[in-house]
């Protein structure tokens, strides 16, 4: 499992296809478990292989990893995206927060930086390189019920439902019920002398600014980019003085400008 971008991917999949390995689709993720498999063929365990991967990938993910025949551990490993590891009652768990773990467990630990991980039943072990480490765990006070579906057949027709509330709950952070009055945060620019508006965002994020471009041009005849997150960050697209950049998040709840 792969979450993130391996920036060097194409490298690597070069070296490995020069060693005989073929390959079965052009993504970032395969190269990943090709990686892994050269070194178990080169007679390493998986903790082995992991730890040497980890030194050989570039870029920003979070992976689990499941080895053929060692179905008593799971192996993770994070650089740059979240990742997190439940303790639970004789078993354990890794997810990439609290929020995804919390229907079986409370009691978290975050990994940092260059972590990697290996799971067992009754416990964890965790390093940095070769060295073994110690990581806090915490106790969430995120349950289950919180992020469960309700009486909705899935999660997204669950917030389409929510979407009045949201609304909601974000305009009462700046609307005054009694006087009508609106109270909006100061702002480090003067919107009147913004040139262009860049926005960057994920997924249904980046539908939810593909949106907003329409209403900012039409209403306020700024002129807006909408950039996928992922690409953005490597793209390095010129971005003109007076300028402002808005990044949504995920679910396209908060707008950080």
């Amino acid at each position: 499992m792969h979450n993130g971008i391996i920036e060097n991917f194409q490298q690597l999949k070069d070296e490995l296809v020069a060693e005989g390995r073929r390959f079965d689709s052009d993504t970032d993720t395969e190269v990943v478990a090709q990686l892994l498999t050269s070194m178990l063929e080169r007679q390493m365990t998986p903790e082995e292989a992991m730890g040497k991967a980890m030194g050989r990938l570039r870029g920003a993910f979070a992976l689990v990893a499941l080895f053929s025949g060692r179905h008593d551990i799971l192996l993770g490993a994070r650089r740059g995206s979240s990742l997190a590891v439940g303790y639970g009652d004789g078993a354990m768990y890794v997810g990439t927060d609290a929020l995804a773990l919390a229907p079986f467990t409370k009691r978290v630990s975050y990994l940092e930086d260059d972590d990697w991980v290996v799971l067992r039943a009754d416990g964890c072990k965790v390093y940095q390189g070769h060295k073994e480490v110690a990581r806090e765990i915490r106790q969430s006070g995120i349950s289950g019920a919180m992020i469960g579906k309700g009486n909705h057949r899935h999660f997204m027709l669950k917030e389409i439902y929510e979407q009045p509330a949201v609304i909601g709950d974000t305009l009462h952070t700046y609307l005054d019920p009694a006087t009508r009055a609106v109270s909006l945060p100061a702002l480090p620019f003067d919107w009147n002398k913004v040139t262009r508006l860049t926005m960057t965002a994920c997924g249904t994020a980046c539908f939810a600014g593909q949106v907003a471009k329409y209403w900012f041009e039409k209403l306020a005849r700024l002129p807006v980019e909408v950039e996928v997150a992922s690409e953005f960050r490597y793209r390095e697209p010129p971005l003109p003085e007076g300028g402002v950049c808005i990044a949504i998040s995920q679910s396209a709840r908060r707008l950080i400008p």
